[in-house]
């Protein structure tokens, strides 16, 4: 280097000097990351439970399990994976919506997003329906209560047949989830505080806060110092509280004034264009992920005792669908149909109704149904007594559970597209060759005969 200037001398030593610097910078953010995250639960993958079957911590973290075709015990590990994402931390509570799409999108999305506990306000009934003097239809008026209508009379047909879809939305969307019902508002707030639950409300007024890291902590200082409680100081190392319950309101307006006083904040997320509100599912979603953003310790936040309830509820669930071949689902389906065709049926000769021959002959063959149910159940364990059964099968994946999937992403072989065949044929030239229309079932039933060899042997 003698035949170098010495100003680009002292240009390279100094370029060389910062280089190492950003280097040795590099790393020790390198380290620091790795450390925080062997600390703290990590949200793309389950925590480790004392009841895995590895006995090495270091392996455990650095093996990835996804799922494939020959994947043994492939549900099982699919659920533990789900058990150990769930958190028990935020409660969604949903008041009054009145839409079933929204209803069941709701449902879906917290499932989907790791959320266990959902609260559902019921949504009023329509406004009473009466002739005015003149003889046509009219809606009667109704007392005003936070804004919505209180039900005070009779239903149409069409509004009975929504109020009760409404409700087979919400056992289909929620089959995983942990779902409680209210019929008003005044009693959710009793059991949220009863809970202990710190109640924030989603709200577009300005009085509401927004859902940033920044506005929380800014938040969440001010109420230290307002506040002489030990346990609210002690929690504040954490930007959510202990136990969240967050709350989204009607479609149409929001929640109720009720909500709005008993809230201890209310929240919104920041919006940046002329649409000053979004779809209330789409809301939910938003407001749900933001949290999850905040704060990624929620993330498999449950106690183990619920954990291990869910365990046994859930696999003996998975047990019994599985048993069932699919003829066996079809009668089951054909029978239970046929039960309710009965009972409406039923339903409407107390009413006095006429009741045509053909409806008689099928309401005779009632009880010939219900049996034919029975009897099949008990041969599919799916009885109090099978499910005992099954529980004993299982009782050692309970306790025992196998290594959680790392990753939920179904393999290609068991890519599925859930739609009817009418409207896979109407774009099968569109959707040809694509892989979820190319696979109709797992690798020779593999789940299915796990269990039915548990089962049955």
């Amino acid at each position: 280097m003698s035949s170098i200037p010495l100003p680009t001398k002292h240009f390279l030593l100094g370029f060389a000097t910062a280089l190492s610097a950003v280097w040795v910078s590099q790393r020790l953010m390198a380290l620091s990351a790795s450390s925080s995250t062997r600390n703290t639960k990590s949200s793309r993958s389950p925590t480790k439970d004392a009841t895995s079957t590895s006995n090495n911590d270091k392996e455990q973290d650095d093996h990835v399990v996804m799922d494939t075709p020959d994947l043994d015990q492939r549900m099982i590990r699919k659920a533990e994976a789900v058990i150990q994402w769930r958190t028990a931390r935020i409660t969604v509570v949903v008041e009054r919506c009145t839409n079933d799409f929204n209803y069941s999108a709701i449902l879906r999305t917290a499932e989907a997003l790791g959320v266990q506990h959902v609260w559902i306000i019921d949504p009023p009934l329509p406004p009473t329906l009466a002739e005015d003097t003149n003889g046509d239809i009219m809606e009667v008026p109704t007392k005003e209560n936070a804004g919505r209508p209180v039900p005070t009379g009779q239903f149409t047909p069409q509004e009975l047949k929504g109020r009760a879809m409404h409700h087979i939305f919400a056992r289909g969307a929620g089959e995983w989830l942990t779902v409680r019902e209210f019929q008003n508002t005044t009693d959710c707030i009793q059991a949220l505080k009863e809970t202990n639950h710190t109640l924030w409300v989603t709200d577009l007024s300005q009085q509401a806060v927004c859902l940033t890291r920044d506005v929380l902590l800014q938040q969440q200082q001010s109420n230290n110092n307002d506040s002489h409680d030990p346990q609210q100081s002690s929690s504040s190392s954490s930007i959510l509280p202990p136990k969240l319950a967050i709350v989204f309101g009607t479609e149409a307006v929001g929640c109720s004034e009720e909500l709005l006083q008993a809230a201890d904040l209310r929240v919104y997320l920041p919006l940046r264009g002329f649409a000053d509100s979004l779809n209330l599912s789409v809301a939910t979603a938003l407001v749900l992920h933001q949290l999850f953003v905040l704060d990624p310790t929620i993330v498999g936040d449950m106690p183990p005792q619920e954990q291990q309830e869910l365990r046994q509820t859930w696999f003996t669930k998975l047990c019994q669908q599985r048993l069932m071949t699919p003829k066996q689902k079809k009668t089951r389906g054909r029978l239970q149909l046929a039960i309710q065709q009965c009972d409406k049926i039923q339903a409407k000769e107390e009413r006095g109704e006429l009741v045509q021959p053909g409806e008689r002959k099928k309401l005779n063959q009632k009880q010939q149904f219900l049996q034919e149910l029975a009897d099949l159940e008990r041969t599919c364990r799916l009885d109090d007594q099978g499910t005992r059964d099954l529980q004993t099968a299982i009782a050692d994946l309970v306790q025992h559970p196998p290594a959680p999937l790392t990753d939920m992403r179904r393999a290609d072989n068991h890519r599925v597209c859930f739609v009817g065949k009418n409207t896979k044929k109407k774009h099968q030239e569109h959707w040809k060759d694509m892989v979820a229309t190319s696979n109709a079932d797992t690798k020779a039933q593999h789940s299915a005969s796990f269990f039915r060899e548990r089962v049955f042997g």
